[in-house]
């Protein structure tokens, strides 16, 4: 289990606001055309992004986190996040933070789960989620960015996959297995038409590649890619499907500000 107070760095999901960010937004405004312009403005400033699509890429990793948060609240905690329905904020901090975004998710929107729920119940909770929380703000980002919501979705799933192999790995065998069995019903039992897509991007099959920094090891190539190239220096991420393999160094620079780290 994660301790309560390494939450918040885990999944930027916590109970309080905290003090000085730099755009503090209801949760219910995020689908708002003008309010999403307002923080994908904000935060494009904040990563040194010259175009929305890009902040719109690395707030759909960040979503990612937010969504693992509300996986584990569900299974190890037994509690449903119902973002919106209480006091709820989304708060964005600057780049010296030690996080770069927030959930303040109140009492009001935690709900217990009665014990021995059936995967109907189960299934209905993260239809709920997915189509009725996280859609229209990944469909808001997409159209007042530009950029595919296909793609936010899959720079979602790449994420949350990453912090799903983490929560397996740190879990007991009996939770470990019921987190297993959960991720099994989202891919396989939730209809793609929840996302608004022809396929339910969690089915996606990722590509396993060799590291060319550490050959004989591999590691998961992203199903997207979050355009950090766009920024500055950095160049493509170790994990971006852009980069061929066979390219290895030659195309890769490290990227400290990549969806796939801390941006």
């Amino acid at each position: 289990m994660i301790s309560p107070s390494d939450k918040a760095a885990f999944f930027y999901v916590g109970e309080t606001r905290r003090e000085e960010p730099v755009l503090e937004l209801d949760w219910n405004m995020l689908s708002d055309p003008e309010a999403m312009r307002r923080f994908l403005d904000t935060y494009r400033d904040i990563i040194g992004a010259p175009t929305p699509d890009v902040a719109a890429t690395y707030f759909a990793s960040l979503l990612g986190s937010l969504c693992a948060g509300f996986h584990y609240s569900l299974v190890l905690e037994r509690t449903e996040l119902r973002f919106g329905e209480g006091a709820d904020v989304l708060q964005l901090f600057g780049g010296g933070a030690p996080l770069p975004m927030l959930a303040a998710v109140s009492d009001r929107s935690r709900r217990p789960i009665p014990e021995n729920e059936d995967s109907n119940a189960e299934r209905d909770r993260l239809e709920r989620f997915y189509g009725e929380t996280i859609r229209p703000i990944l469909e808001s980002a997409s159209r007042e960015s530009g950029e595919r919501v296909r793609n936010l979705w899959l720079l979602l799933v790449s994420r949350l996959v990453a912090l799903e192999d983490r929560l397996v790995g740190m879990a007991d065998p009996e939770p470990a297995n019921r987190l297993k069995s959960h991720f099994t019903l989202l891919r396989e039992e939730v209809p793609p038409g929840v996302f608004g897509l022809k396929n339910n991007p969690f089915a996606f099959e990722f590509r396993m590649v060799e590291d060319p920094e550490h050959p004989g090891r591999s590691y998961r190539q992203r199903a997207a890619c979050c355009l950090a190239y766009k920024i500055g220096e950095y160049g493509y991420c170790l994990t971006c499907p852009r980069v061929a393999p066979k390219m290895g160094e030659a195309a890769y620079s490290p990227n400290p500000k990549s969806a796939s780290g801390s941006a």
